[in-house]
């Protein structure tokens, strides 16, 4: 397993935590922290309601902000070595001797 694979699996298990804390407070039927009666409101948003929006934007974010390198990521993980730009730079320095391999690479371009 190379270190891509490995930074995307690091990438996905770092969401757990904050998927697991926010799905229960956005699911839960009473406030998880009682210290929130005491706080001012705001949006007239009951205080269950405030935790709820709080955390489903939590889980929003936090995990668009996995996401979005996750694809990254993953979409060069999984397209064609081909696409890279230092596989055609490094063929080219080979002064034309290429294998059946590098041209079947360079025929995808």
């Amino acid at each position: 397993m190379g270190p891509q694979w490995s930074t995307l699996l690091y990438l996905f298990l770092s969401t757990l935590p904050c998927d697991l804390l926010s799905g229960f407070l956005v699911f839960s039927d009473r406030v998880a922290y009682p210290l929130y009666f005491s706080m001012p409101r705001h949006f007239g948003f009951s205080v269950l309601e405030d935790q709820q929006c709080a955390a489903a934007l939590m889980w929003t974010c936090v995990t668009l902000a996995y996401l979005v390198p996750a694809a990254i990521l993953s979409t060069r993980l999984l397209s064609p070595r081909s696409f890279y730009r230092g596989d055609l730079v490094q063929s080219e320095l080979r002064g034309g001797a290429t294998s059946q391999t590098d041209s079947q690479r360079l025929e995808i371009v």
